[in-house]
């Protein structure tokens, strides 16, 4: 109705007529508007239910592979932060980034052992462990000096802090394996022994572990016999240890991602979480049934895992799902770090070396 004849009719109402008109008129579009916003809430209501229900959309993500410049095998990688990081291998390699990985140096350690761990205090000061040895550098990276010698193979090592660290590894000859985890609180200036007691005659390499803090960590074992815990818990700083996980498969990979939440990784595509800090573990959907050697979280709900034929798995939602990701390599992959949720690094067999990012 237009504006016009809407006035014409109006004019012939009286006063009361024309009150009635107005109030049904107005209740009218009003009561329609409501229906309207009403409609519209239930709507979007029913669409964020679903939306909520949903996984949720995994993120963009690139592999890139990045020159090396070795092929020798890499068997540990750290970042300082985003640009800045080392990576160790075979026969005393140790290369050096500044610039995220686009280009790297060689500040190797005239070794024939392998470097298999690194990990910086800061800017200037790292620690690379091996077969029986510790390097320490104090001008990030340049050059590094020998610290100490074990009779062991350390395969990890972790500080929290300027002063308390511990080194993983495994301790023995043939047939007789035991765990090794060497503990400082005074920056490496010496070390003892946290490791726990499993016997003599066991062949149970050490073959992993990771600690939340000086006091709360985990050692995984691999190759252990069945009679033998795959993951010991400490948490007083390694004076007692509990059996808290066992698998024939034994347990490759461990990262305490907080004071509750952590994750294992093993062969065959195995992924155990728990979030109570190893009481009670669930294992995962990881989609794999390859060889998983390695894994990372870079936050509570971002996470990688990798091994056997370039192997990538990531989670967005804390291991609810986990997606394959295509790393353009069939290379064993051994060990990865993530400075940033959005950029990460992965290393492995024959100098590879590739840089996540999402």
């Amino acid at each position: 109705m237009k504006g016009g004849c809407f006035g014409n009719r109006l004019s012939f109402l009286k006063a009361s007529q024309l009150f009635v008109y107005w109030r049904v008129h107005i209740n009218t579009k009003m009561m329609k508007i409501s229906h309207r916003i009403l409609y519209l809430f239930a709507l979007g209501f029913i669409i964020s239910c679903n939306h909520s229900s949903m996984p949720p959309k995994s993120q963009a993500t690139t592999i890139t592979s990045l020159p090396s410049g070795t092929n020798h095998v890499l068997f540990g990688v750290y970042f300082i932060d985003v640009n800045t990081g080392f990576v160790v291998g075979d026969s005393g390699t140790i290369l050096k980034t500044i610039n995220s990985g686009s280009t790297w140096s060689s500040v190797s350690y005239p070794t024939n052992y392998a470097l298999t761990g690194v990990y910086f205090l800061n800017i200037d000061t790292g620690f690379v462990c091996g077969d029986g040895l510790l390097l320490k550098t104090t001008n990030s990276g340049n050059s590094w000096t020998k610290v100490d010698s074990f009779f062991a193979v350390a395969k990890t090592i972790q500080f929290f802090g300027l002063q308390n660290g511990v080194i993983i590894g495994t301790m023995g000859g043939n047939n007789s394996h035991v765990p090794y985890v060497m503990k400082t609180t005074n920056s490496a200036s010496s070390w003892y022994s946290i490791a726990p007691s499993l016997g003599n005659g066991r062949i149970c390499i050490s073959d992993c572990g990771s600690f939340y803090d000086a006091s709360n960590g985990f050692l995984g074992m691999a190759g252990t016999p069945l009679n033998i815990s795959s993951a010991y818990r400490t948490t007083n700083g390694g004076i007692s240890w509990d059996s808290v996980y066992n698998t024939s498969l034994g347990v490759t990979g461990i990262h305490c991602v907080s004071s509750s939440v952590v994750y294992m990784c093993s062969d065959s595509g195995l992924i155990v979480k728990s979030t109570d800090f190893g009481t009670s573990w669930l294992t995962q959907s990881s989609g794999t049934s390859q060889r998983l050697y390695a894994i990372f979280f870079a936050s509570t709900s971002i996470g990688y895992t990798i091994g056997a034929n370039g192997t990538i798995i990531s989670t967005s939602n804390g291991g609810t799902n986990w997606s394959s990701l295509t790393s353009g390599t069939t290379e064993f992959l051994s060990a990865l770090y993530f400075p940033t949720t959005t950029v990460g690094f992965i290393v492995g067999t024959k100098g590879t070396i590739l840089k996540v990012t999402s």
